[in-house]
């Protein structure tokens, strides 16, 4: 999948992420050490710093097009309205500092008096002319710009760590699972299992109890799945779901009302749950078993899931359902709420999913 879709990144996106950060953090290390070289050594590394700054330079103008021409994925049920204004204003940040920290850099050398050769390739125009006080400027400029980009760096990875640590969500893995799927492509393309893209249009999660002896079902309407899945290379098939209990509904005041609230899901403090695959295994044609983890609030339970799976060209159909005893997730387990007559203490769950492979 090359373009970004509403909920994951492309390969493009992720490479110009990737390809640009690694670079950049390298172009930092050399910049800070590169004063204190030889002087026969230190002018081959200038050089070099000034090429690869271009290349930045250019990455990032092509990184920019790119994100207007393709915008970036959805937001995920998990992330905070302050979380995404933070977000956007580091990465905004980062887009301006990274484009002008190579144009400082351009600019200091035209004003030194020195033209900035590409790797012996071509010469590029001097922006200004030689001016001894315009090129200390730009050295300062240079120099803050670095610190700034550190601090900057600092944010987006605390960010990130924050997510796939803390909040369990998909915010890391869609920025670079597809990066590991290409280079096991061209190094282990046997081992691949198929990538698939869920339409969560067509998809649904559904729960079913009973509360005073009567049924009743409910829904939960937001969730986002990572799966990676083949039926002949079950050994490399993966599996998330996370599930945003905050969407979750029966449509029934009485019943919606506690749904949310601390004794029960506590979506305040847990605003997700979370379904780890860790084995898959056949059990009849078009069958399978899931066996894996459901954390739900800050209790983690093994579960194993029974589904079938059926293709049609592209498409893939997924259907399975699971028994769970909410009592081992410490949902309703005050004395209002832990008579089974009150609440069934066993929940069904049943999910069908649709996907698309890329």
């Amino acid at each position: 999948m090359l373009k970004n879709t509403g909920e994951s990144y492309g390969l493009i996106a992720k490479s110009f992420h990737w390809l640009v950060g690694l670079v950049v953090i390298g172009l930092l290390i050399v910049g800070f050490l590169m004063d204190d070289l030889q002087m026969s050594v230190k002018l081959t590394v200038y050089f070099w710093h000034k090429s690869v700054g271009i290349l930045v330079l250019t990455l990032m103008i092509m990184r920019l097009c790119w994100r207007v021409y393709n915008h970036a994925p959805s937001a995920l049920p998990t992330h905070r309205p302050w979380e995404i204004v933070l977000a956007h204003i580091v990465h905004y940040a980062l887009y301006a500092v990274l484009i002008a920290m190579p144009l400082t850099g351009w600019l200091m050398s035209s004003a030194k008096g020195y033209t900035v050769n590409v790797a012996g390739l071509f010469s590029l125009p001097d922006l200004v002319k030689p001016d001894k006080r315009l090129a200390e400027f730009f050295v300062r400029a240079h120099y803050y710009l670095a610190f700034t980009i550190l601090g900057l760096l600092a944010l987006h990875i605390a960010g990130a760590l924050k997510h796939h640590f803390i909040d369990k969500d998909l915010t890391v893995r869609r920025m670079t699972w597809a990066i590991i799927a290409a280079l096991l492509f061209f190094s282990m393309p046997a081992q691949a299992a198929d990538k698939w893209n869920v339409d969560y249009g067509a998809s649904l999660i559904s729960f079913k109890a009973l509360q005073g002896g009567s049924a009743f079902n409910g829904t939960i309407d937001k969730f986002t799945a990572d799966i990676t899945f083949s039926p002949d290379n079950l050994e490399h098939s993966k599996a998330v779901i996370m599930m945003d209990m905050r969407s979750a509904k029966t449509g029934r005041a009485d019943l919606d009302g506690y749904i949310g609230a601390p004794e029960w899901f506590s979506v305040s403090a847990f605003p997700q749950a979370v379904f780890t695959a860790q084995k898959f295994e056949s059990i009849a044609e078009n069958k399978f078993n899931i066996i894996g983890t459901l954390q739900i609030k800050d209790f983690t339970t093994p579960l194993t899931v029974p589904f079938t799976f059926l293709t049609v060209e592209n498409k893939a159909i997924v259907e399975g359902a699971a028994l769970l005893n909410r009592m081992n997730f410490g949902l309703g387990t005050t004395p209002d709420f832990e008579d089974e007559k009150t609440v069934s203490h066993m929940v069904g769950v049943t999910f069908r999913l649709e996907a698309l492979k890329e």
